[in-house]
């Protein structure tokens, strides 16, 4: 799982809420395509400040607040 992944919080949505969670996420970051997109989600792609203040409020105005995937047993061992 990346660092930088909101699923947790968008595996949390009501069904009928997704479409329009998504598209609101989608032109928050710029986002058009269905590559662009996975990237986003899955966390492969790091959101700037501003677009991840913003999917924490599209995420915020659903109910939804814990929305980052994290990795507790990610360390840094180099």
């Amino acid at each position: 799982m990346e660092k930088f992944s909101f699923r947790k919080g968008f595996e949390q949505l009501k069904q009928k809420d997704v479409p329009a969670v998504k598209a609101k996420i989608m032109a928050a970051c710029g986002v058009n395509t269905r590559h662009g997109w996975r990237t986003r989600l899955n966390g492969i792609v790091e959101p700037k400040l501003s677009e991840a203040k913003a999917i924490e409020k599209i995420f915020a105005d659903n109910g939804i607040t814990e929305i980052w995937d994290t990795d507790e047993n990610e360390s840094d061992t180099n």
